[in-house]
């Protein structure tokens, strides 16, 4: 999808009044929380989503790190909660901006070099447009977005109170939550949801810039952890040739293999 040159215009325009520079490269950011669910309709109850959520400060140390490798960090969403206190002009909770709107999401997804995505269904927006993905804090092995162009990817973990373990990929895999009664299955199956660390997050940043700058070379070992996770998937493994679960993440659960 092409964005045409009269909204090209405006989009610029409208950067300019965020105080975003032309020659910054633009890394939009998302975290999926309650917030705006609550407002759509305040008779349903929403909460079974609830375990797909997380704190933006578990973003803090990625964005300092965008920051200081000369990135300008978006964070976009729709009525949002919480904050990340980083005060720098390079950082720009736009989610919170009288500037927000329908138009302006999409134009700071056409324009960035690459979107880091929580579970949420704005990363449609970025995948339409083709842009590299970094999902984080994703919940469902089995709705992965594997068409995704170019993306790297890393999960939430699931502990069981009965095994005494993290659940490996394969039981994740099996255990088709997201439904209604999600909270009900999670707690009948004494299941804790663990998210991804800010470590994690920012590991899987960093295999994201270095895939887009041609410096990551993937061994014979990462590939044969990359196989043995998607074979899990038989036959029904069919992904976009540059879906990758994060080099670092896989490397420290291979126990989860």
């Amino acid at each position: 999808i092409n964005i045409n040159k009269k909204d090209i215009i405006k989009g610029n325009s409208l950067l300019k009044q965020l105080s975003i520079k032309n020659n910054k490269k633009i890394v939009c950011i998302h975290n999926r929380d309650s917030a705006y669910l609550n407002t759509v309709d305040n008779t349903i109850n929403w909460n079974y989503h609830n375990y797909r959520d997380f704190n933006v400060v578990d973003f803090e140390k990625t964005v300092i790190e965008l920051i200081n490798i000369g990135y300008c960090v978006v964070r976009i969403g729709s009525i949002t909660e919480g904050k990340i206190n980083i005060n720098n002009n390079n950082y720009i909770d736009y989610s919170k901006s009288k500037l927000r709107s329908d138009f302006l999401d999409i134009f700071l997804l056409h324009k960035c070099h690459f979107f880091i995505s929580s579970d949420s269904g704005i990363s449609a927006i970025a995948e339409i447009l083709r842009k590299p993905i970094v999902y984080v804090n994703k919940s469902l092995h089995w709705e992965n977005h594997r068409w995704a162009f170019e993306a790297i990817v890393i999960y939430k973990k699931f502990y069981s109170k009965k095994k005494k373990r993290y659940l490996t990929f394969e039981e994740c895999y099996n255990l088709r939550i997201g439904a209604t009664n999600t909270i009900d299955l999670l707690k009948e199956n004494f299941i804790e949801i663990k998210n991804n660390s800010s470590e994690e997050i920012l590991y899987a940043t960093l295999e994201m810039i270095d895939y887009l700058d041609s410096k990551i070379i993937y061994t014979d070992y990462d590939n044969k952890l990359q196989k043995k996770y998607w074979d899990i998937f038989k036959p029904n493994d069919l992904r976009s040739v540059n879906f990758r679960l994060g080099r670092h993440y896989l490397q420290k659960n291979k126990n989860l293999l």
